[in-house]
């Protein structure tokens, strides 16, 4: 079994159906999805809970591809209150539910490996493939930043896609000392500066791209990264989702996954007409 996080609101329905339809359609162990939710329309009216009817859509139509896939929803709600509420950085460029991963060793059915991805990942080989890096002695393997590594350090990580060693995590409380930075320090971009301050026993993904590819996807390419980038000529910064069909075929040229936007259209349609 292949535990997986993602982290998200009821909005994110269908970047996270088609992030995980590309993953069952390349992957035959068994998976487990625990999806990271969290009530916060107190502070902000769009941000609402991801919703148990939209888990269980998803469970049962990706199930015709892998029998046993579960979806999960992890309401992290009270967590969040009681550890992260009010802190410096809840209202940055990025959603606050980016920081839902950093409350993942609060969850004792979270152990040994995990791996994390952003809801704006495509998956183009066998994520097991991913799962089965050797992790000893490791809290975490990521890869560069594909821009950061420029602007901001030379080893700068990107937080998207992240292979997780719970039970390290918990020993050397990589996760608490990221949440006391997001309490107490402004970050521009809050968990990935948080993961990457807070690390002491980190190694970048071997063919480290191969695991998060943030621009054209290649033969090898397990985990497409659908993240911003830079257009030189004319100079232009780009934010093209998955869900963006359109713009990802006509902008990007990328047709690696035109047979998931097919089916994805199909399984929507059934969603809308339920």
């Amino acid at each position: 079994m292949i535990d997986i996080i993602y982290a998200g609101n009821d909005l994110m329905f269908d970047g996270v159906l088609l992030s995980t339809l590309s993953m069952v359609r390349r992957t035959k162990e068994d998976i487990h999805i625990h999806f990271f939710t969290m009530d916060f329309s107190e502070k902000n009216e769009k941000f609402k809970p991801f919703r148990v009817e939209q888990a269980k859509f998803i469970e049962n139509e990706l199930r015709k591809y892998n029998p046993n896939f579960k979806f999960d929803i992890v309401d992290c709600t009270d967590e969040y209150n009681a550890l992260l509420k009010d802190n410096k950085n809840e209202k940055p460029v990025y959603s606050p539910y980016c920081t839902l991963r950093l409350l993942a060793d609060r969850y004792d059915e979270l152990k040994g490996k995990v791996i994390y991805l952003d809801i704006d990942t495509m998956i183009y080989g066998d994520i097991k493939d991913l799962y089965d890096i050797d992790m000893t002695n490791l809290e975490y393997r990521a890869s560069h930043d594909y821009m950061g590594r420029f602007w901001i350090k030379r080893d700068y990580i990107n937080s998207g896609i992240l292979l997780l060693n719970m039970d390290k995590i918990r020993e050397t409380k990589l996760l608490e000392k990221s949440r006391y930075l997001v309490k107490t320090k402004k970050m521009y971009f809050t968990d990935q500066t948080a993961l990457y301050k807070s690390k002491v026993a980190f190694e970048f993904f071997p063919n480290e791209y191969r695991f998060n590819e943030q621009r054209k996807v290649k033969e090898d390419t397990v985990v497409k990264h659908f993240c911003k980038g830079i257009k030189w000529f004319p100079f232009k910064v780009y934010n093209v989702k998955q869900w963006e069909i359109e713009k990802v075929q006509k902008y990007l040229k990328i047709h690696e996954f035109d047979e998931d936007f097919n089916i994805y259209k199909e399984i929507k349609e059934r969603y809308l007409n339920q």
